[in-house]
């Protein structure tokens, strides 16, 4: 998920480049919901699917991935009923 998380970016990236009328990029924010029945339990930096020597990691660009687990949210801090409850409790 983090190779493709930095290929999606990359790409956003590349089609303002080639706006001329934007005169500066303009920063993406991505998060991944995480919808799985399991545990998230892949890595959420590219530099964990590496195996660098420690004084390499400075030169070594690493895109860190935002996952929120769905499972997970506090759903009482919701105001929305209908967002609040779940497709399955309906």
């Amino acid at each position: 998920m983090v190779i493709r998380y930095g290929n999606y970016e990359m790409t956003e990236y590349l089609k303002q480049l080639k706006n001329k009328k934007l005169k500066r990029l303009v920063p993406q924010v991505m998060i991944v919901f995480y919808t799985g029945d399991k545990k998230w339990n892949t890595p959420l930096e590219l530099n964990d699917y590496f195996d660098i020597p420690e004084e390499l990691k400075e030169y070594v660009n690493d895109w860190k991935i935002k996952v929120v687990d769905v499972k997970e949210i506090d759903t009482s801090k919701i105001k929305d009923e209908q967002t609040r409850s779940h497709p399955r409790d309906v």
